[in-house]
Parts: C-alpha cells; structure tokens; sequence
C-alpha cells in the first residue's frame, strides 16, 4: 500500500514541476563536483558489543538454530507527531545509483560510470572426493632365515573426514533482509522486539550507555513504520542508542564480501541539527561502518576502530558532503536540497532514503535520495560521498576487528521515522518487490566453497575450524592438547607506548579441556624451542605458572608466559611482542637496616569530589610504590601541595631532591584511578623519578566495545608521563596471574587479570559489560603481613578468583574494598577474613543502602571497628607483630572543585 501510495505521489509531482524533474528516475544524469574536502577525525561514541559466551565445540558441529530473540523492557511508545508525513514517490525497485547532475551547472558534465556491479560468483563445484588409496598386494613369501624376524605391519592410512555438502551461495543482487512493519502488530516494545528479532544494547551488554529511545508502530503512507522517539522532555538521559538488526553471527559472511543497505529516512524533531538515525554494519565493537547523514545537511562516511573514527574519504573519493564541506556546494545540504547548510535542520520533514554499498575491493559510497516532492533533485540518487573513476579507496580487506553485525543508531537526541529496510549482495540493482529474503529461515550451519575451503553461508566458520581448531599463535609452538580457542584474545600493550601499535599488541590462545600433565608436557616444547629460555615457574595449589624469554634472534626480548587452572582444566599462553625484561631484571631486593620502616598509607581523598583510590607504600630505602591515582577532581593546587608535604615528610627526601617512585602500580585505566596524579606529576613532575610501571591493561583493539571505549584514558596517561619523567627511563611490566614481583623488601604476587575472564571457545572478554571487570587483583606481601588489593572488581571477576585461587586469598591481614565499597564480592570478604579494612570510599559509605550495610556487617566481623574511610582522613601503618598498626592520620583535605580537568 505504501509502495502505491508513492507511484500516484511521483505521478503528481512530475505535473507539479512541469515535466522538468523526474520524482523517480532510476538511472539519474551524472553529478559533477571536484571540491575535495580535507580528511577529518570525528569523535563519536562508541559501540561496546555483547559479550555472548558460545557453547564450546569438538565434535563436528550440529545444525544450530538461529539465535533465541531477548525480550527487551517494555517502554512507553513514541509520542504520536501531529504533521502528516509528506506524501513521497519511491519506487518499488531502483537501479543501482549512478552520479547526478550538480545544481547550476552550465557546462554539459561529464559522465561518471556507476558503481560497477560485482559479478555473481561462479559456482565451483564441490571438491572431487579423492579416492580410497589402491590396496597393494601383499609380498610374495619368500624363505627366510629362522631368526628373522617377522615383517613389521605397516598401518593403514588415517581416514580424513569428508566435506560436508556443499550449497550455492547467494549471487550479486540476492535480497539478504527486508523490513517494512506492515504486518507486525505489537502490544509494546517488547513484543515488537520479539517480533521482530531485534536486540537491544545497554551497558549491561556493553554498551557505553543504555538504549533510551522508545520505539513504536505508527501509519505511515498507508502502512506502518517504526518511530524513534529519543528527544522528549521525559527522557532526561538520552544518547546513542543501538540494536541488532542481525547478530554478526549471520551475516559475518555476507560483511565480508559485497553488500548494499538501503532505508528510507524522516527527521522529526531533535536537540541539534547534528543528531542523526542510521544503521551500522560489520559491527563488531572495535570496528564498524557508519555513514552519518546528519539532520542538519552534512554528512560522514567513516568507519570506527579501536576507538577512534576516520573517514573512508580520501584523494581517490569525489568527497562530497562531508563536514568540513559543509558551507560550500560540497555539502550534503547543496546536492540535495539546493541550499546553502544554514546551522538549522534542513532534513528535517523531509522524505528519503539513504543507500550504503560497501565493495570488498573499491571502498564504501552513499548515496542519498529526496522522496518529497518539490526539490529540483527529487527522486534521484545523489552521490554524497563516492569512489572516483579508477579510484582506490580506504578500505580494510581483511578486517579482523568487524563482528558483522547489522545494527540501527540513534545518534543522540533525535526523533524520527524508519522504514523499507532493505539489505542484498553486491553492489548493483535493487532486488525485485517480491523477492524473498534469504536470511528468513536460514540454518547454520550451510556451508558453500570459499577460496577453497568448506565455510559456512550464515557465520563464516569453516568447516576444517568447526573440527579441529587451529593454532595460532605465531611464536610459542603448538600446545599439542585440548581443544584450541577459535580466536586470539588481543590481550593490551606490553609496552609504554602510546601510539599502541597493532603488530606489538599482546595474543593469547586458550586451551581447554586439557590437564596438568598435558601443560607439563607442553613447558617441555617451550624448554625445546631454539633461544628461549625459561625464566620462572612455580605451583601454587592446582595452578602452574610459567614464564620463558627469547634471549637471541630477531624476537630477542619477547616473552612468552604460560599457565593452567586446575579447577577450569584450561591453559592460557600469551604472546608479547614488544620487547621487555624478565621480572628479575625489573625488579630488585632490599634488606632492611635496622631502624628503618614499611609503611602502608591510605591517602585521604575529600568526600564532596566523587571517587578514587590511591595508597601510598614508603620503602625501607626511602622510595615509595603508588598505587593507583585518584581522580582529576581530588587534586588541585592546593591538595596537590598537600600530598608532595605528605611524601617529603614520609621519606625525609629534601626539596633539593627527587623523591624516587620504586613503582607505580594501575589497577585498571578508569581516569579516578589514574588521573590525579597525572594532574599531580605535571605539577612536580621535576621532583619525582619514576622508575617502573606496572599494570596490566586490556588492548584498545579488543573486540569488546566497552573495554575499548576507555582507551582515551590510556592515551591521556600517557601524555601526562612525560611530564614527570623521561618516559624512555620508565621499566614497564606487564604483569599476569600468578606472577610475582619483588619491589624492595615488598612482594607482589598477581591473583587475577583480564586474561582470566574470557570465553575459553571464543576467545571473547566475558567483563559483562563492566569495565571494573578488568581490574587487576593482587596481594601485597611485607613485614608478614598480607593486604589484598581487589581495585574495582565485579562479581565475575569474584567467581574466577574464587574457583581458582580461593586458597590464595585465604586470611589476609587486610583487604581494599572493591569500586569503594559499591561492588557486592562478599564471597571474597568472607575468604579473607581480614582484620584491617581499607575503603576507598567517602564518609558514610558503610551506611548507603542495604548492600553497603551488609558488606560493613561481613567486613566487620573480621576486622572490628579496624575498618578505615579514605574520604575521612589519610591513614598510615606499620606491621608489629603481624598486625597493622596505625602511626599516622590527618584529616582529608578537601578544598571546593571549580572544574579544573586533565
């Protein structure tokens, strides 16, 4: 119906101007513009994937059903909007778009050829089967010698398995998705949810805000489309929003090739005439495609990687649109609407349609189509943004970052209606009206031949991999047991470096279902590999540690570390590429004198500022070990001077000096652990020498959105370190589980990291969407006492650390609350019964709420009233006889914050 309603629309709109404008052309004269706009970097937020924990697999893999739709949340639908949508001309199919003519062009413009159309793949037959090797005859007897012994039995070749049936991909031009709404009646949000297999995203799947807009059903050209609501007076905190279209897992192997995605778009109101509704696709949390076509008449096509955005644009484009073009006849505005952009919504009211073809080997275009009435390019594709002829664009190829998700964006604040979704293979026309979209129904897993090899239709694994997975990891030799993860986890930098190159970026591989003999067998091909040399290894409880270092060669100074939980029967081994020091070198041993002291401080923070956490150790040898940061917010110039006071009074260091810091160690990279010492360092940064660094962060290139989304704050660390200290002369240790670090007369032994927490098939993060999750969690040894470090963990941190190192944790002399006393680990509480507790927390934390109240009742038991408050006072301690015992507290200081940041 709205399809017909459309027809009679252009059939009145070509009357209306005169025969001089087709509302619906299919195959629009060429556009000719050669303003290039310069490549720009957009900031924009960023996408945190769901983190889904896939069954692990050996045997040959069953068909699978599709994915199992979550119900979201029941939300209010969209207000209704009293202006009638214009009546619009969009036919039914439309050839694939070639460039148009530009506005007030006098001279005849040249002709562009369209995006070429990818030609349909040709069919390879499915591999011949090899046939069974011919049966030799046995040797003729012959006499032998009544000693010699018999002939030895030769064995039988091993069996392959054979290849699954093969299935015929779906050629160029094959409609892959379509959704028009007509036929969905929903109750609620929920129901269309279900109905319509979408997902949505929050924070508790990663996403770095909660999907806030409403979604509904309205009437729309004499059918239904969906309506966004995310700019209304009673939603207070709306952002970006995301849902899955189609999960990565179904279309990976069409986002690999050549696709195209259509829609047809309405602006309604917004906050700004930058917000926009779009939809992404290869997404995959550290990567996806996004053409913004914003509502105020400029556009991006970009793509998103490991947190930050660049545009595909660049010589080889005819740049178009793009926002640093957006004032000239250049912009988006210009091409369609024939203005100049203004800084209101020009899109706004206005029918169209949006076309997005990515080609696997040209690059990625936009195109975008006026469906109202009235404009002198109604009905015709305009290129906004589009390879030139011959061009070679700005393309990833063999992107292993892209998840393959379809997912529609909110962008911020923005009302409006979407419809006629449309998604098919290759790059050429649009499908005919009444084809049948090949995903509805499909199976995993249906495997056709690719580049040789069985891989499946709808995922893209391969069939060998579904099997046997395989080894990857390019320097450790194979483990030789178990069963491998698919994948590589991208485990961080394993150097201070702050461009966090790609190719020095940490792997590791999982291995489970193996055993202790199995990982004993495998330190014996570790010991085996040509120049590398065994560093360390030890045995606490079921779990075996241990650590190797090429010593020659062209990997001289890489690591590689090694290690198995007996409770989960898994082995993980990690790969550094970056050069770095083994922990002896990095350490180093002091023996106390008499006279001289450890001490354990916990720094006050002030209360009014929000949270943070930082502790302070001064050393027999007159250094200190910083732990943690605080928050920008808690350091001004005067708390500043209050803690350099506090460190020259503990260490008796001159102010002719430098304060030595043995180590700094970084629970994790949220900014109120880090950031207010970087705002301290670049104000005495001339006083200090920072001589090592250790931490261990996860990688900015991870495919889990809500672990790169914080890489901002890694960059802004490390723009800070500098100014302290030549960071050359800084040691850096990435340290991993069951490690341990000796830092004067003080012992560091590493309990739980990131590593820790990830999908044993997959090689997935399995944080949860709480980037807390990636703290590091270790123990504190000196004096005989033991202080447990938790940072900011969350109850899956907790479960790992309980099934594997319950016995470690066991009475401790003292323990940090985890995320200030906000995270309920209680199991953890119980396990180490500590009899000092330190909370990085504000005064009357212990009293919040009820989780408060019942972690103050667990922690008390153990400790008493030996339970002491950062936001109250600064705090300090030494070990007599086994115990803290508090020599040192002063009121935090706490002075009015007048948003100063770093």
């Amino acid at each position: 119906m709205k399809n017909t309603v459309r027809i009679i629309a252009a059939l009145l709109c070509a009357v209306q101007l005169l025969f001089l404008v087709s509302c619906a052309d299919p195959t629009p004269p060429v556009i000719e513009d050669t303003t290039v706009a310069d490549t720009v970097i957009i900031p924009e937020t960023t996408v945190a994937p769901e983190t889904t924990a896939a069954p692990e697999t050996t045997a040959v893999p069953e068909t699978t059903a599709a994915p199992e739709t979550t119900v979201v949340p029941e939300t209010t639908a969209a207000p209704e909007t009293t202006a009638a949508p214009e009546t619009t001309a969009t036919p039914e199919t439309t050839a694939a778009p070639e460039t148009t003519v530009a506005p007030e062009t006098t001279a005849a413009p040249e002709t562009t050829a369209a995006p070429e159309t990818t030609a349909a793949p040709e069919t390879t037959a499915a591999p011949e089967t090899t046939a069974a090797p011919e049966t030799t005859a046995a040797p003729e007897t012959t006499a032998v010698p009544e000693t010699t012994v018999a002939p030895v039995t030769t064995e039988a070749p091993e069996t392959t398995v054979p290849l699954p049936e093969l299935v015929e991909a779906p050629k160029d031009g094959t409609l892959l998705y379509y959704e028009n709404f007509d036929g969905i009646e929903a109750k609620n949000e929920s129901d269309l949810f279900a109905k319509l297999g979408w997902k949505k995203f929050n924070k508790a799947q990663g996403a770095p805000t909660n999907a806030t807009a409403k979604l509904s059903l309205k009437e729309y050209y004499g059918g239904k489309a969906l309506y966004i609501t995310n700019n209304s007076p009673d939603i207070s905190d709306a952002g970006d929003c995301y849902y899955t279209l189609i999960p990565g897992e179904k279309f990976k192997y069409f986002s690999d090739g050549s696709y195209t995605v259509q829609y047809d778009l309405k602006y309604t109101e917004a906050s700004s005439n930058s917000r926009y509704i779009n939809i992404i696709t290869d997404y995959g949390g550290a990567f996806f495609n996004s053409f913004h076509l914003r509502n105020g008449g400029y556009a991006n096509n970009q793509y998103y990687l490991a947190g930050k955005w660049y545009n595909y644009e660049d010589a080889s484009y005819s740049v178009k649109g793009n926002s640093t073009s957006k004032t000239s006849k250049a912009s988006a505005a210009y091409l369609l609407l024939n203005k100049y952009y203004d800084g209101t919504q020009l899109l706004s009211g206005i029918d169209l349609s949006v076309r997005y073809t990515v080609d696997a080997e040209k690059g990625v275009c936009a195109y975008v189509r006026i469906n109202s009435s009235g404009y002198a390019n109604s009905g015709k594709w305009i290129a906004i943004s589009e390879i030139k002829a011959g061009g070679k664009a700005n393309v990833l190829p063999d992107n292993e970052f892209g998840g393959g998700a379809v997912v529609l964006k909110v962008g911020g604040k923005q009302n409006g209606y979407i419809d006629n979704i449309k998604i098919w293979t290759g790059t050429g026309d649009e499908p005919a009206a009444d084809a049948v979209p090949y995903l509805n129904g499909a199976r995993c897993h249906s495997y056709t031949e690719r580049n040789g090899e069985a891989v499946c239709v709808l995922c893209g694994i391969s069939y060998s991999s579904s099997i046997e997975r395989e080894w990857l990891l390019s320097l450790a030799p194979e483990y030789g047991a178990g069963s491998y993860s698919e994948k590589l986890y991208m485990a961080g930098a394993s150097a201070l470096d702050g461009n966090f190159p790609y190719e020095k970026d940490s792997r590791m591989q999982i291995i489970s279902s193996t055993d202790e003999e199995e990982f004993a067998d495998y330190l014996e091909r570790l010991d085996a590999t040509p120049a590398l040399k065994r560093e360390s290894y030890r045995e606490s409880g079921k779990n075996l540690y241990a650590s190797y270092r090429f010593t020659e060669g062209a990997n001289k100074g890489k690591r590689v570390y090694a290690y198995y939980f007996g409770a989960e029967k898994t082995a993980r081994v990690v790969e550094e590429l970056a050069p770095s020091v083994s922990a002896e070198e990095f350490g180093y041993t002091y023996t106390k004198k008499s006279g001289e002291t450890t001490e354990f401080y916990q720094y006050g923070l002030s209360s009014n500022k929000g949270y943070g956490m930082l502790y302070i150790i001064k050393l027999a040898d007159n250094s200190v070990i910083l732990l943690d940061g605080g928050s920008y917010q808690h350091f001004d110039a005067t708390e500043s001077a209050n803690l350099m006071k506090l460190l020259q009074e503990i260490t008796g260091v001159s102010s002719a000096e430098k304060i030595r810091v043995s180590a700094w160690i970084i629970t994790h990279g949220h900014q109120d652990h880090l950031s207010g010492l970087c705002l301290f360092f670049n104000r005495y940064g001339s006083r200090f020498v920072i001589e090592r660094m250790i931490s261990n962060m996860p990688s900015v290139y991870s495919t889990n959105g809500t672990i790169v989304t914080f890489r901002n704050d890694y960059e802004k660390l490390f723009t800070y370190l500098p100014k302290a200290t030549p960071v050359n002369n800084i040691k850096y240790y990435k340290m991993h589980t069951g490690e341990i670090l000796n830092i004067g007369e003080v012992e560091m032994e590493m309990v739980y990291t990131h590593e820790d927490l990830t999908n044993v098939r997959t090689a997935e993060s399995l944080i949860d969407g709480d980037f807390n999750n990636t703290c590091s969690t270790f123990i504190l040894r000196f004096d005989g006492a033991q202080i447990l470090i938790t940072g900011d963990i969350n109850k899956p941190a907790m479960n790992v650390i309980i099934k594997n190192q319950r016995d470690v944790i066991r009475d401790m002399t003292a323990v940090q609350t985890a995320h200030h006393l906000l995270n309920d680990i209680g199991t953890v509480y119980t396990t180490a019964r500590a009899k000092t507790v330190f909370v990085p927390g504000p005064d009357g934390r212990l009293t919040r709420d009820t989780l408060q109240k019942n972690l103050h009742k667990i922690l008390k038991q153990y400790a008493g009233d030996e339970i002491y408050l950062q936001g109250v006072a600064t705090t300090g301690f030494e070990v007599r006889d086994g115990k803290l015992v508090k020599i040192y507290e002063e009121k935090a200081l706490g002075t009015k914050y007048t948003d100063w940041s770093w």
